[in-house]
């Protein structure tokens, strides 16, 4: 009976503990790549009329209706007071449950879902010149020949804003839209009569 015991509890020092892999949707906003883990989203539809809400905050360019349901617009350039340096028009909207809602961000074009390890996303903190508060972001997925090449040294390597590297920011998205702004829209506006 100890054998077996001993047996079950033993492993091969030499064996990599197996890596945990996500799927991420890439989207454009201006000239950054951003993404967010795809099990986050409920889908992604093409840009579409949006309706203005009377004293909104300045980043809720207003609702759509999707299917009988209300969605609520945001627009993260606003949000973040970026300044959209690019002639890139939006194309896509990202729509999200959250607590019972839905709700839409505003983007350039989704680009495409990712499949990685767990382990390529770093820290974010690494980075200063991002353009989004850190509090909002969950890390940074940094992309390029060398960790494709040697995945076991990705972890090791500092993250340099300036290497000619493809740097993709993840956002927490669910906490981006957890505001009592937009919970208060989405309570009075739960009338689909668009």
């Amino acid at each position: 009976m100890d054998n077996q015991t001993d047996n079950q509890n033993s492993s091969n020092p030499t064996e990599a503990p197996a890596e945990i892999q996500i799927q991420l949707v890439v989207f454009r906003l201006d000239n950054e790549e951003y993404c967010c883990e795809l099990t986050e989203l409920k889908e992604i539809i093409r840009l579409t009329e949006i309706t203005p809400v009377p004293n909104a905050p300045e980043y809720v360019k207003g609702i759509i209706n999707l299917r009988g349901k209300i969605v609520v617009i945001v627009d993260l350039e606003k949000k973040f007071q970026l300044i959209h340096q690019s002639s890139n028009q939006p194309e896509h909207i990202i729509v999200i449950a959250s607590n019972n809602s839905l709700f839409g961000v505003i983007v350039d074009k989704v680009t495409e879902v990712l499949r990685i390890s767990k382990q390529k996303i770093n820290p974010a903190h690494n980075l200063t010149n991002l353009k989004i508060n850190q509090e909002f972001l969950k890390g940074v997925v940094i992309l390029n020949e060398k960790n494709a090449e040697n995945k076991e040294d990705n972890n090791s390597q500092p993250i340099d804003p300036n290497s000619k590297s493809r740097l993709i920011i993840m956002l927490d998205i669910k906490k981006l839209l957890e505001t009592d702004h937009l919970e208060k829209l989405v309570i009075s506006n739960n009338n689909p009569t668009i």
